[in-house]
C-alpha cells in the first residue's frame, strides 16, 4: 500500500487528482482542500478544488473558489472554462455565457472548442 506523507504537498496533490479522475470526488475535495490550506500558492490546487466542488454537485463552492483563482490568473482560459461550467450548473446562465465567451477570446485551442460547445448547448 502506498503511504502518503501529508506534509509532502506534491504527493497529496497528485493523490487528490487521482481520486478526482477515479470518481472519488469527496476524497478529492478533502485532499485538495488540505493542499490549498497547506500551500495556498500552489499553482493548480485551488483551480482543481473548484473543479472537484463542481463535480461533487456544489457549484456555489466551485464558483467561490474559482473566482478567487481568477483574481490571480485572470487570463487563464481553463479557469474561465471551469467557472463557466460552475455558473451553468448553478443556473446562472448570464455569467456562464460571459465566462465561455472569455475563453474564446483567450485561446483558439481545445478549450475554445469546449467553450463553443457549451455555448451551443445553452442557446
Amino acid at each position: 500500500m502506498l503511504e502518503v506523507d501529508p506534509q509532502y504537498i506534491p504527493a497529496s496533490y497528485h493523490l487528490a487528482l487521482t481520486n478526482l479522475y477515479l470518481g472519488k470526488v469527496s476524497n478529492a475535495v478533502k485532499c485538495l482542500g488540505e493542499v490549498v490550506a497547506a500551500a495556498p500558492d500552489h499553482p493548480k490546487a485551488a483551480a482543481n478544488l473548484g473543479v472537484a466542488y463542481n463535480t461533487a454537485g456544489q457549484p456555489d463552492k466551485a464558483i467561490e473558489v474559482l473566482e478567487e483563482v481568477l483574481k490571480i490568473q485572470p487570463d487563464n482560459p481553463s479557469v474561465s472554462l471551469n467557472l463557466g461550467y460552475a455558473y451553468q450548473d448553478a443556473g446562472d446562465i448570464k455569467h456562464a455565457i460571459e465566462r465561455f465567451d472569455r475563453v474564446i477570446v483567450l485561446t483558439e485551442g481545445d478549450l475554445a472548442v469546449s467553450a463553443r460547445h457549451a455555448l451551443d448547448g445553452i442557446s
